[in-house]
């Protein structure tokens, strides 16, 4: 499928961003930059195991921005699988068919027939993302080929992994100065600088009507002429999980636009690895 990729690194570690427990990762290989979550899982303890250096065989699926979210890695001898796959047409059989034999006594008996109805009708207003989320992770062929690829992988078979190499740290590049003459409101200047003691925050608003629940990063912004905190906030919103969240580190050189006497930014561009948000 064009959606998924796989490719072949030589491991040089991963960069953690600020982020609730401290899971979401970056890997930069070439002109790819390939992201993903501990949490997402069976065992995050083994990303601990990885060794700097060694070649790192990795299973992708592509996304808007044309960065790259991780499914599975592994070095050879370690494999980090994901905690949730695809089910089995074996084990699907099992509930499909008790399903089926439930709709037939249901059918039988005219008078529980609205009843039966109203109770999927209901299911679905209370949980339509539980719905969504089994059906999209169960039914997704998407996946069922990342897992496909997973299992070759298990049988020490990489032809299909991608060779890609690693470019020169972020420090050694060359990123792009703010370009001063961009006309913005008299209200709003462009820094740029390195992110500093980052660190996540979640706010709950309570006051409003509808409530929400916002997340973000809270860290210091060091430009060649100030020091001063900011923050980069963004709604969460678990069905736009198709869209990663922004990933901002220690380290990451930025260009960003923000408010005079404020610290939440109204954009930023992450010379580190090309995102904008």
């Amino acid at each position: 499928m064009k959606q998924t990729h796989y490719f072949t690194v030589n491991f040089t570690g991963f960069t953690t961003a600020a982020s609730e427990e401290q899971s979401y990762l970056r890997l930069i290989a070439g002109e790819h930059a390939f992201y993903t979550d501990k949490r997402h899982f069976k065992d995050p303890s083994l990303f601990d195991r990885l060794r700097l250096g060694q070649p790192l065989h990795i299973g992708t699926c592509r996304l808007k921005d044309g960065s790259y979210w991780i499914h599975w890695l592994s070095d050879g001898h370690i494999l980090l699988e994901p905690s949730r796959q695809p089910l089995s047409i074996k084990k699907l059989l099992r509930p499909v068919g008790l399903v089926f034999f439930v709709c037939l006594i249901i059918l039988a008996c005219a008078p529980w027939l609205d009843i039966f109805l109203l109770l999927c009708f209901i299911t679905m207003l209370v949980n339509p993302f539980g719905i969504f989320s089994f059906c999209s992770c169960n039914f997704s062929l998407r996946l069922r080929v990342l897992n496909a690829k997973m299992q070759r992988t298990k049988q020490g078979d990489i032809s299909f992994c991608q060779r890609l190499e690693i470019l020169p740290a972020t420090s050694e590049r060359h990123p792009p100065s703010a370009n001063n003459e961009i006309a913005l409101p008299k209200e709003f200047a462009l820094e740029e600088g390195v992110i500093l003691n980052s660190y996540y925050q979640i706010w709950i608003a309570t006051r409003v009507r509808p409530y929400f629940i916002k997340e973000g990063a809270c860290f210091q912004l060091a430009t060649r002429h100030s020091f001063f905190s900011a923050r980069l906030t963004w709604l969460s919103n678990a069905l736009n999980n198709r869209c990663r969240p922004p990933f901002l580190a220690d380290g990451d050189w930025v260009i960003a636009a923000r408010r005079h006497g404020y610290d939440d930014l109204q954009a930023l561009y992450n010379v580190s690895d090309g995102s904008v948000y």
